[in-house]
């Protein structure tokens, strides 16, 4: 990732590139105004570069070793590390407020989900879920009031990919009789929610999120 933090190019045409995004966010602390200013000049660059008719004397690659590809091998190749890239991608990263934020480190840690009273109980955790939905947040487990309900990050992200539209209160009482597996359950903005059926969806793994 951050050998193609300055490669972002080819990070595109591999399909990843919101990964390597939120790569350079969490080691830069960057806002979404130098994110964009960082990607401009980057543009720029490879325009004024590629405008250049580069010789590449590979002699030295071949020398080394190295394999070297035609357009059409690599073009194989690139398609299948993009595929490959996209899964592992979907098994870690949830797009939050339009950014992919990868959270193989806390799942690795085997954190969890839970839904704060307190500004309080947020901290030395990470939020799971945008503007339009429920306030969700992820933390270890020992540092939570052991009577909290809560989903293990694992699970979470499976529902978070499972949406499943509600559009009354009438429909929202026959998804809750369904526990099989996890859900996401995006409401309309007449469905009335309880905090309790927030409580005891996340402990069956059914989480909730509005409509935007």
């Amino acid at each position: 990732m951050c050998h193609l933090s300055i490669h972002t190019g080819i990070a595109e045409i591999l399909g990843i590139r919101a990964d390597v995004e939120s790569h350079i966010f969490l080691l830069t602390m960057w806002g979404k105004r130098e994110m964009k200013r960082h990607m401009k000049e980057a543009g720029e660059k490879w325009e004024r570069l590629s405008r250049i008719w580069w010789d590449i004397d590979v002699t030295v690659a071949s020398r080394a070793g190295l394999t070297l590809y035609s357009k059409e091998e690599l073009w194989w190749r690139v398609n299948d590390k993009r595929r490959k890239a996209t899964e592992q991608s979907e098994s870690r990263c949830l797009m939050i407020d339009g950014y992919a934020c990868d959270y193989s480190e806390q799942l690795t840690d085997g954190f969890v989900v839970f839904i704060p009273d307190t500004d309080e109980q947020t901290l030395d955790g990470l939020p799971v879920s945008g503007g339009i939905s429920v306030d969700y947040w992820c933390k270890n487990p020992a540092l939570i009031d052991p009577e909290k309900s809560r989903i293990a990050l694992k699970t979470y992200m499976q529902a978070y990919r499972r949406p499943y539209g509600i559009g009354s209160d009438e429909a929202l009482t026959e998804a809750l009789k369904d526990r099989s597996q996890p859900r996401r359950l995006v409401m309309t903005e007449n469905v009335n929610v309880t905090h309790e059926m927030l409580d005891e969806g996340l402990r069956d793994g059914i989480i909730f999120s509005w409509a935007s």
